[in-house]
């Protein structure tokens, strides 16, 4: 088949249509589930007459309420706190989406100045506080969780995008050149356009390289709204221009039936397959991913940093628990990942 690259400037159309073929090529729902495109998926059974399975039918309703809920909350954070708030990921990209509730989402990320600030005030609004203790989120990219009482949605509030390890994330820069929300919503804010995809790509990065084909979905949805080159030098700017590379040619592959790229052999053939990853195929990428975006003698730190944190427990965690933890996966080595973190 001759490779064809992704039209951005074709608009929104011929991005969803190559998302539909991706999913019609993958025949196990629980992968779509995996790569988070089980909305899309639902949608796509019914456009071509095809049952859609229950489990499908009811995220399809869970989704529609959630995202019915989304702007009352937006507003009453926008009313109880002080100074910008800058709406990022989640919702935000959702609007890009034919319609909001196929983009699948269960928390709310916004930048603020001041997170302390910005959660006092929303504790006062009635917003109440969620999951671990306040001490175990100091020095973390965001606060302690919240809630409003009756509904399913988590509040972060954050001093800066979640992002990769080798560059400062420009949170301040974030913030000054913020654009108006495409929510409406008076004085909420988003980031601009190729800022957010490069939030998205350093997000899918941070934690498991290139972790879900929705990512890349998310990116092309927002890639087409900044102007020609505008990512690029960003990028560049950010420290990211390597990983942004990777992230084009990757998307390029998965939607436009690209060649892909030689530097996909530090992660692995399943970047382009829409598949749960096992537990080996999930710490080799963690290990190798920097040698695909890093010049080798930065790359070599990085996959060091992956090993530390890979043998040593996690915040919170005592040695006995990370221990065991540790034994669980050599068991579960080639397991899918859903199905060990089920057992955990």
């Amino acid at each position: 088949m001759q490779a064809v690259t992704l039209d951005r400037a074709a608009g929104e159309g011929q991005l969803w249509a190559a998302v539909d073929r991706l999913i019609d090529s993958v025949p196990n729902v629980a992968d779509l589930h995996v790569h988070r495109l089980h909305l899309l998926a639902a949608r796509r059974l019914r456009a071509r007459g095809l049952p859609v399975p229950d489990d499908l039918a009811e995220a399809e309703r869970s989704a529609g309420l959630m995202t019915l809920a989304v702007p009352s909350v937006l507003r009453r954070i926008r009313a109880a706190c002080d100074g910008p708030v800058v709406l990022m990921k989640g919702y935000e990209l959702a609007l890009r989406y034919p319609d909001p509730a196929l983009r699948p989402f269960s928390d709310i990320d916004i930048l603020v100045e001041d997170p302390e600030a910005a959660s006092r005030a929303l504790r006062a609004a009635g917003f109440q506080p969620t999951d671990f203790e306040d001490a175990h989120f100091e020095g973390r990219h965001h606060v302690r969780p919240l809630v409003l009482p009756d509904m399913p949605l988590v509040i972060e509030v954050h001093s800066r995008p979640e992002w990769v390890s080798w560059s400062p994330p420009p949170a301040r820069l974030l913030i000054d050149s913020a654009v108006p929300s495409r929510t409406g919503i008076d004085g909420l804010l988003a980031p601009a356009p190729a800022h957010h995809a490069l939030v998205v790509a350093a997000h899918s990065w941070s934690n498991l390289p290139l972790r879900r084909i929705l990512d890349f979905v998310d990116i092309a949805a927002i890639a087409d709204e900044a102007e020609p080159g505008e990512i690029e030098r960003s990028a560049k700017l950010f420290g990211l221009e390597r990983l942004w590379s990777l992230t084009m040619r990757v998307e390029d592959t998965l939607f436009a039936d690209a060649p892909p790229p030689a530097s996909l052999r530090f992660l692995g053939g399943a970047v382009l397959e829409v598949r749960d990853l096992t537990i080996v195929e999930q710490h080799k990428r963690r290990l190798l991913a920097g040698f695909a975006v890093l010049p080798v003698h930065r790359a070599i730190p990085y996959a060091l940093e992956q090993l530390v944190r890979e043998l040593t427990p996690s915040r919170g965690e005592t040695w006995s628990a990370k221990l065991r933890r540790m034994l669980l996966a050599a068991r579960h080595a080639f397991w899918p990942s859903s199905a060990h973190h089920r057992t955990l």
